[in-house]
């Protein structure tokens, strides 16, 4: 039975089964409804958690309480095998969590919150009695409202700021609100992915103007109609918009990525997508590579296992695998 699945508050806790297996069921819980994660603890045999999950509109949100620490992480292997591109946000309302992510290693404590791309390897250690609220965003939805939210990932908000004050004011509200009495979801949605982008912009640097915004999405619309284009570069992208190629690389740079990087992480998520798709179940992957803008399989097969943790064969019969299951089941 699914958790979070209609616009009906569903809840889990270890109170509610057999002591014993309390922290197996924990994991499998957070695995299944929230995110896959390896997770181990020191105190198995008294671990006390519970689970309540709201979907408002698009972005679902999740109140967490775990009284004994715990030790998570979030593996490639695991990232392979996810089918959702969403960021996390956390809200810490008490307690504290020590997070690794995006080659940095920080503290969120109380009323302080964090995004986390779930799409990149991170691992946190909570406290005792730690509580708060977690957001799951899709990277696309959220990506209408910030151009570049990775800019923002693993840059923790405090109250130093009016807008960082703002945003973890609301946050505070729907930690400590009880989750049936939330209100409407699409509202509620879009008030949390605008302040999260003013709160977000004393962290990267500047205030992005629409006018940037704009420009950057158009540029990345582009590479996105091409990127099957095995010659692709930048000084074809800055002609079909119009533009120099310097122009070009500091729209890219504005932003903290690289013309490179973007196209790379178009190629890999649709070759992904590709490969667990099943009308393209006949075509070999050599094919699909080539299909996504990859000349040369070894080239698909490295960078694809280094993002992935496993390669294109093996990921694409592992989830032909896990689907023929679901639907036997």
């Amino acid at each position: 039975m699914r958790i979070g699945a209609g616009p009906q508050p569903r809840g889990w806790s270890t109170a509610s089964g057999d002591p014993g297996r309390g922290f197996k069921c924990w994991v499998d819980v957070i695995c299944s409804e929230l995110i896959e994660l390896e997770v181990s603890t020191d105190r198995p045999e008294s671990f006390n958690a519970s689970l309540r999950q709201l979907q408002l509109g698009p972005i679902q949100l999740n109140h967490v309480y775990t009284r004994e620490p715990q030790d998570a992480r979030r593996t490639r292997q695991a990232i392979g095998r996810n089918t959702r591109l969403e960021f996390e946000l956390v809200y810490v309302r008490t307690g504290g969590l020590l997070y690794k992510h995006y080659g940095k290693t920080f503290t969120v404590g109380e009323n302080e919150c964090v995004l986390i791309d779930s799409t990149e390897p991170y691992s946190f250690r909570s406290s005792v009695c730690t509580s708060g609220t977690t957001l799951q965003i899709p990277q696309e939805w959220l990506r209408f409202w910030i151009a570049r939210p990775e800019a923002g990932v693993a840059q923790v908000v405090r109250d130093a700021t009016p807008w960082g004050c703002a945003f973890l004011a609301t946050l505070r509200a729907l930690s400590v609100q009880a989750i049936e009495n939330i209100g409407p979801g699409e509202m509620v949605s879009e008030q949390v992915a605008s302040l999260l982008r003013l709160a977000m912009h004393p962290q990267v640097g500047a205030i992005v103007t629409e006018e940037s915004d704009r420009r950057f999405r158009d540029v990345l619309q582009r590479v996105r109609n091409w990127a099957h284009d095995e010659t692709l570069n930048p000084d074809k992208v800055a002609a079909l918009c119009g533009i120099s190629k310097r122009s070009l690389h500091a729209v890219f740079a504005r932003d903290g990525t690289t013309f490179s990087k973007e196209l790379m992480t178009i190629r890999l998520e649709r070759a992904r997508r590709h490969l667990v798709d099943p009308l393209f179940g006949r075509i070999r992957v050599s094919d699909i590579g080539w299909r996504c803008g990859f000349t040369e399989d070894s080239d698909l097969a490295r960078r694809f296992t280094e993002r992935y943790g496993m390669s294109p064969s093996a990921y694409r019969l592992t989830n032909h695998q896990r689907i023929g299951t679901d639907h036997g089941s």
